[in-house]
């Protein structure tokens, strides 16, 4: 026989094998089968020439041959003749999922690799044979939108054979089963949620505190592992995996970070996964991890909780049905979902805030602020702090939980995004890393500004973008459940303790450390927590003064502030301020005393304590040697909101203030005096550095120490809420 015969009988059929068969369609889930077949027929090819003694092995060169024409043909076709041939990218990443893989192999940071590509080669970016990764800002909405007609890629194989509710790819039966999901997270559910929220956060405030006790560090990103899987195990399960009380990883931890991180090595080479599975030595973990998960499936189904949890009606639904053997195999993965969605996404997202919070004091200072004046901290009391809510924006702007996006197919005719045609049945997917950080999308892209969420929207550019929990019929489920432990944790543990990284912890390293396994990984987070010291200013009132409607006499005497305001009482002394004196009866007084009037004060600094950007700021005076505390006016900023305001302010003019309700006492000369203080010079520029300068050493008059003495208060926030006095004595 001819010895070219062999090898031009493999090339034209494997040429024709591509072209005919592997060209079209989705193959990932066959590749085990498809290796086997190459294999038994290697296998034939060499029990026939061995048999038939055929010169040159020709049955074999058959085969070697067919295998061969078959990848020529695939990379000549993915690199000269496909229909992505005109989208600029790297030219090894048109031949091969390999490219990708590589990239993202090195440091797991393919979210910053994908984001050099597009500075590189613009807003679309080859980055696989069939995959383009799209940052044009009308990509967004025309990918994720309510309207957009896009299915779900091939990577939602991963669980296969089970298929949850995210892995779902049939439109049809995603959406009746997104129903039974949004039952289980509707308003009413939440709010039988939030006591079991509530008891995990006190669960992880306590080994906070004992951390804060003896100024020893916390990984948080740990800790906040551990309370997001509880949190979700209890959803879940009907129990905690009790890793907040035994301070320790559990085997189902491990085990779905070690699951996790495979997907973000192997993510785009999605054929590989059936080999992990059904390759013997392999699926070892595989299998004990899916026997782990049946089994806590099935001790579920033999206990109902008293109150409904999500998997309540995700099982009141598997009941109600007719069962098959997949259902039962979709409910391990819905249950695999929810402890999946619920528990990476969120511990990550509370490391990035609180990193954030930790290296940005002033931002910190003035959520505390605001989280002071809350006296209510519900779930829905929370969801009305708009810096909170600001706060948990950002930091899911610049990190979001999934940062390389969601894989998208095409549909057959195509599509078009502005001006530019997409073909059909390709896979696109926005990296929304990029996008968040896009200038065209947001000002300054790169700064945690949580204010430009609440007074400062023009820094919004785009708000269309912005979709950290995704849009449409494939938008979390999850979503106001994720925010109610979001805001829960943060608002507990900023409104009791301050914030700083451990010694030796820099902002790089823990940036670097970031991980993209499809959701975000936070590497470890060491933090220092310190219990608050709170600081309230109260005036009182002490010896004689005269206002519009005569003189009375108040001994002096200590009285607790309270946080809560009375716009009533401001606006009724904003202008005439006759004197009267207004007592707050706190539910949790530090303590009252007898204190002397102030000697000659003297100015000597102005500290931002709230941030330059806030509704109050403090005026400080420093008591001469023998004084009991300093003196404190708060100058408000203009802000309508609190102050009832009605005329416009401007920079640098003539403006009225008056001292906030919370004080005991403020008195019509105090107004006065502060009144003309701030426009003889101290107040001529916005910013409270700027107020201080060329007034260090300016005197106050002796008269105003008639009028009021201040009474400052110090004291840590307990656990509970409750006020520890901690009385302290500034000496000149």
């Amino acid at each position: 026989m001819d010895p070219y015969v062999a090898p031009f009988a493999g090339a034209v059929t494997g040429v024709c094998t591509h072209l005919l068969f592997y060209r079209h369609g989705e193959w990932d889930l066959k590749a085990p089968c498809i290796l086997f077949i190459y294999i038994i027929l290697g296998i034939i090819a060499l029990v026939l020439d061995s048999i038939l003694l055929t010169p040159h092995k020709w049955a074999l060169n058959l085969i070697i041959w067919h295998i061969a024409a078959v990848y020529i043909s695939m990379i000549l076709y993915r690199a000269l003749f496909h229909r992505l041939r005109t989208f600029p990218g790297p030219f090894l990443a048109r031949l091969s999922n390999f490219y990708a893989t590589y990239l993202n192999f090195r440091k797991l940071h393919m979210y910053e690799e994908v984001e050099k590509l597009h500075a590189q080669y613009g807003d679309y970016v080859r980055l696989g044979p069939t995959e383009l990764s799209i940052t044009d800002p009308e990509a967004v909405v025309a990918l994720y939108g309510p309207q957009a007609q896009l299915s779900k890629g091939p990577w939602y194989h991963v669980l296969h054979p089970r298929v949850s509710l995210q892995t779902e790819r049939d439109k049809k039966v995603h959406a009746r089963r997104r129903k039974v999901w949004d039952m289980g997270f509707s308003s009413k559910a939440l709010r039988n949620y939030e006591d079991r929220v509530s008891k995990y956060t006190a669960q992880l405030i306590d080994t906070v505190e004992r951390a804060a006790s003896t100024k020893m560090e916390l990984d948080m990103s740990k800790w906040f592992n551990y309370y997001s899987f509880d949190v979700m195990g209890d959803m879940a399960f009907g129990k905690s995996f009790d890793m907040l009380v035994n301070g320790e990883d559990t085997y189902f931890l491990t085990a779905l970070h070690g699951d996790m991180t495979s997907v973000g090595l192997f993510g785009r080479m999605q054929w590989l996964f059936p080999f992990f599975k059904s390759i013997p030595g392999l699926n070892s973990q595989y299998l004990k991890f899916w026997e782990f998960l049946h089994a806590q499936v099935g001790n579920r189904m033999q206990s109902e909780p008293a109150v409904p949890d999500v998997f309540s009606w995700i099982l009141r639904d598997y009941r109600e049905g007719p069962r098959t053997a997949q259902d039962t195999l979709n409910l391990q993965g819905d249950s695999y979902l929810i402890v999946v969605a619920g528990s990476d996404t969120t511990a990550a997202a509370l490391a990035i805030i609180f990193f954030y919070l930790a290296t940005t004091p002033k931002i910190a200072k003035q959520l505390q602020y605001e989280l002071d004046r809350q006296d209510d901290l519900s779930h829905r009391s929370l969801g009305e702090i708009d810096f909170l809510e600001g706060i948990i924006n950002e930091a899911l702007r610049l990190h979001p939980a999934v940062p390389s996006g969601t894989q998208r197919v095409t549909p057959p005719d195509g599509m078009k995004i502005g001006d530019v045609y997409l073909p059909g049945d390709v896979l696109v997917q926005s990296p929304l890393y990029t996008i968040f950080r896009d200038p065209r999308n947001f000002e300054s892209p790169l700064e945690f500004l949580p204010t430009r969420w609440t007074t400062e929207p023009y820094l919004v550019k785009n708000k269309a973008v912005y979709i950290p929990f995704n849009a449409g019929p494939y938008s979390c489920a999850g979503k106001q459940l994720a925010l109610m432990e979001l805001r829960s944790v943060t608002a507990a543990l900023l409104k009791r303790y301050d914030i700083t990284l451990a010694p030796g912890q820099s902002n790089e390293a823990f940036l670097e450390g970031l991980r993209d396994t499809f959701t975000l990984v936070s590497p470890p987070l060491p933090l220092i927590f310190s219990r608050r010291v709170r600081v309230e200013y109260v005036i009182t009132q002490t010896g004689r003064a005269r206002s519009d409607t005569g003189q009375r006499t108040a001994n002096a005497q200590g009285v607790p502030s309270t946080s809560a305001s009375n716009n009533r009482g401001i606006r009724s002394r904003r202008d005439s301020l006759p004197w009267q004196q207004r007592l707050h009866e706190d539910p949790k007084p530090t303590y009252r005393r007898q204190i002397q009037p102030l000697p000659h004060p003297r100015l000597i600094q102005c500290t931002p304590l709230l941030g330059l950007n806030h509704d109050l700021r403090p005026v400080s005076v420093e008591a001469p040697r023998g004084a009991r505390s300093p003196l404190v006016l708060w100058v408000p900023q203009p802000g309508p909101r609190e102050f009832g305001a009605r005329k416009s302010w401007k920079r640098g003019g003539r403006r009225s203030f008056w001292a906030r309700d919370s004080y005991a006492a403020t008195p019509y000369p105090v107004h006065k005096y502060v009144r003309s203080f701030i426009e003889t010079g101290l107040g001529s520029d916005d910013h409270c550095d700027s107020m201080c300068t060329g007034a260090a050493n300016r005197e106050l008059p002796q008269s105003l120490n008639h009028v009021l003495v201040p009474y400052r208060i110090e004291y840590e926030v307990g656990l509970a809420g409750s006020c520890q006095a901690a009385e302290t004595v500034r000496a000149g």
